[in-house]
C-alpha cells in the first residue's frame, strides 16, 4: 500500500549534503535537517527525520521513517538505523553498526545489533 506524503523537507543553515544523498519528504511531520550539519555522500534518509544540529552522518548510511537523532551525533559510514529510533544528544555510532533500539543516554554503540560499549 502506498501513503501520501503530505509534509515536506526542513534544512537549516550552514547544512552540508553531499552527492547521490537523497532526503524524502515527511508523511505527517517534516523531515528536518537542523543548523551546521553535515550529510556524507550516498546516504538514504527517509521521511520525518530529524537531525539534530552539528551533527554528522558518514557516507552510506541508511535512517529509516520518524528517526530522532539528538545535537552533535555522530553516524559513522554505512550505518543502518531502523524506524522509529530516537537517539539522544552526543552519541557515536560505529562505522557498520545497526541501531534497533532507542538510545537514551550519551554513549558510544558499535556492531549488529548496536550495544553501547562506553559512556561519553
Amino acid at each position: 500500500m502506498k501513503y501520501q506524503q503530505i509534509a515536506g523537507v526542513k534544512i537549516g543553515n550552514n547544512v552540508t549534503i553531499g552527492s547521490n544523498t537523497c532526503i524524502n519528504n515527511g508523511f505527517i511531520t517534516d523531515t528536518k535537517i537542523h543548523n551546521n550539519s553535515f550529510i556524507d555522500s550516498l546516504c538514504q534518509i527517509q521521511g520525518s527525520v530529524e537531525i539534530g544540529e552539528k551533527s554528522i552522518i558518514a557516507a552510506g548510511s541508511f535512517i529509516a521513517t520518524n528517526v530522532s537523532i539528538g545535537k552533535r551525533g555522530w553516524i559513522s559510514p554505512n550505518v543502518s538505523i531502523r524506524e522509529n529510533v530516537k537517539i539522544t544528544d552526543d552519541v557515536f555510532v560505529g562505522i557498520g553498526s545497526v541501531v534497533l533500539r532507542s538510545i537514551k543516554e550519551p554513549c558510544r554503540v558499535f556492531g549488529n545489533p548496536a550495544k553501547k560499549i562506553t559512556a561519553i
